[in-house]
């Protein structure tokens, strides 16, 4: 009787209740809510159910592959543009030692902080703002070495720097200590305390020193490619002393502390190699003051001056300079030339890795075409890139529209799947349209390594690893 209709109505109450969490929950997974009656209907704000299992784990060479989201640069673009890996061919150093009972000092050197020898400039003459190009010419003396309150002077053809010395207290055949930047901390830079930094220095007494000359037209060695053989004399060179992006996009100015510029005055055809000889202004575009005191200046670490090997970039338009700078004029000539570099049109590279290139999936092959793997809208797909290296075993990438508009070549295209095809044309495109938006995005996720081919229109994960530390 009634305890049966009372169970009965428990029971329907029961369902009731099932059925609205039911509901309930299955409208909290559907982000724009349920379709009632063809009618959207927002029964709750989206959120994610606390009692929705976890996702099975991960397996699989798809599984959280280490990649990377490259930092995107401008660097000149062009016919002319050529980079290329350089040996940089100094003299060989120059070791002056004082005999018994001699000593020397580094009068013509400036001071600790920058070791080195350069021609007088407009602020070592009192204000006197007109020089002689004869004093520019003449020898430059380096120091005297001293005996029984007699010196006689030690005289150098170029500009250069201090490697290495040992003080006259040293025994003979002792060890030269190599120079290191030191710290800034503390560092005076007033006038008044700068002179009297160089006045202290040029008080030492060494027993010997190991001086680097500079010429003013550096000679550069690079592999003989098709590339290096187009660099053509009068062309614009950008000397970098680390291997990192050459500037910051929209850069007005180009760091003293990353390279030089200079003009291509001669160039030599050997079996396997270019030799090019690149003069370079003895003044930077950063005030009056000498490029190589400013790379001395802003030295790292255990970083070399000017290292063995290095980057070196040439631009086909070339800066109409006369055949020798006028020394005074030196200044005027390296601002024309980073304005020249800053005109030149631009375009988007990105830095990774040399690992990330698979070669063996470029379309055409060819040295300066590879693919790079990539996870595009949560699949992984192989994006035809054109390659620049970039010396230290880093490339920069730029993405290849070689496919009636794609980046991806058809073989591959075709296995994407269909939601992945729409995405990247834009919806409502006809299949044979360009791509809407570049496959590789400011954000997308690089991998570090190539996978298999079979992995292309496969899901992907990622984990993101520092850019900065590879």
């Amino acid at each position: 009787g009634s305890s049966a209709r009372g169970l009965l109505w428990l029971l329907c109450a029961i369902g009731v209740i099932l059925v609205a969490q039911y509901v309930a929950n299955w409208a909290d997974l559907r982000r724009h809510g349920p379709t009632l009656f063809g009618a959207s209907a927002q029964l709750w704000t989206y959120r994610l159910p606390e009692d929705i299992p976890s996702a099975p784990p991960c397996a699989g060479e798809l599984c959280g592959a280490a990649a990377i989201v490259a930092m995107t640069q401008e660097i000149p673009t062009g016919s002319g543009f050529v980079m290329a890996r350089a040996q940089v061919l100094l003299p060989t150093p120059i070791t002056i030692e004082a005999q018994e009972g001699e000593y020397f000092q580094a009068t013509g050197v400036v001071d600790e902080y920058t070791p080195m020898l350069k021609l007088p400039t407009r602020e070592e003459r009192n204000g006197a703002y007109i020089i002689s190009v004869d004093d520019f010419d003449a020898p430059l003396v380096l120091g005297q070495i001293w005996r029984g309150g007699q010196s006689r002077s030690v005289q150098m053809k170029d500009e250069g720097y201090l490697l290495s010395w040992s003080l006259a207290d040293a025994p003979p055949g002792a060890e030269l200590l190599a120079w290191a930047a030191p710290s800034k901390d503390g560092f005076d830079g007033s006038t008044r305390g700068a002179v009297a930094r160089r006045n202290a220095w040029q008080e030492i007494k060494f027993r010997a020193v190991r001086y680097q000359p500079v010429p003013k037209i550096l000679r550069l060695r690079v592999a003989a490619t098709e590339q290096t053989r187009a660099i053509a004399v009068g062309q614009l060179g950008l000397l970098q002393w680390r291997d990192q992006p050459m500037a910051e996009p929209r850069r007005t100015q180009f760091p003293p502390g990353i390279g030089v510029f200079g003009v291509v005055r001669a160039r030599e055809l050997e079996a396997e190699a270019v030799v090019l000889s690149l003069e370079i202004p003895r003044s930077s575009m950063y005030g009056h003051g000498h490029w190589l005191w400013g790379r001395l200046f802003d030295l790292r670490p255990g970083e070399p001056v000017i290292p063995a090997e290095l980057n070196a970039s040439f631009f086909a338009p070339g800066v109409p300079e006369p055949a020798a700078w006028p020394p005074d004029e030196a200044n005027t000539a390296s601002g024309r030339m980073e304005t020249a570099y800053n005109k030149l049109p631009r375009g988007a590279l990105r830095s990774l890795p040399a690992s990330a290139l698979d070669r063996e999936c470029a379309l055409p092959p060819a040295p300066g075409h590879a693919c790079v793997w990539a996870q595009v809208f949560g699949v992984a797909v192989p994006v035809q890139v054109s390659v620049l290296d970039l010396g230290g075993q880093r490339v920069g990438v730029a993405e290849r529209g070689v496919f009636a508009g794609k980046s991806i070549a058809a073989s591959h295209w075709a296995i994407l799947p269909a939601s992945v095809r729409r995405e990247l044309l834009g919806r409502g495109a006809p299949a044979s349209a360009d791509l809407a938006m570049p496959a590789l995005q400011a954000g997308t996720p690089i991998l570090q390594k190539p996978l298999d081919a079979s992995a292309v229109g496969k899901g992907l994960s990622t984990r993101i690893v520092d850019a900065a530390k590879q």
